[in-house]
């Protein structure tokens, strides 16, 4: 199973592609990578290395920091969501355990 943020990655990556209108054929010329290697990005299967992360966001116009910046904003608000979730499961346990 894909770890947070090779999941956070894989939804950045497809976010921004489809901002430029591109398809994975189009990312993977600019980015002089292989387009079945961007599919597996954005499923969250691989990991890129250093190297390909700049080449993909040069491919997207951005700065690596840039992309890197909004993966760690996506895992952030889902670590938040988690713990909103957990919160919300024991307090209704605390609920069911009150009525019982």
């Amino acid at each position: 199973m894909p770890h947070l943020v090779d999941l956070c990655f894989a939804q950045s990556l497809k976010h921004f592609r489809k901002l430029k209108a591109f398809s994975q054929t189009e990312l993977s010329k600019r980015a002089n990578v292989n387009r079945t290697f961007i599919s597996m990005l954005e499923r969250g299967t691989r990991k890129p290395s250093l190297q390909v992360v700049i080449f993909i966001a040069e491919a997207l116009d951005m700065k690596a920091s840039e992309l890197v910046l909004h993966v760690e904003q996506m895992i952030s608000l889902r670590e938040k969501a988690d713990l909103e979730t957990a919160k919300t499961a024991v307090l209704q346990e605390k609920a069911s355990e009150t009525h019982r």
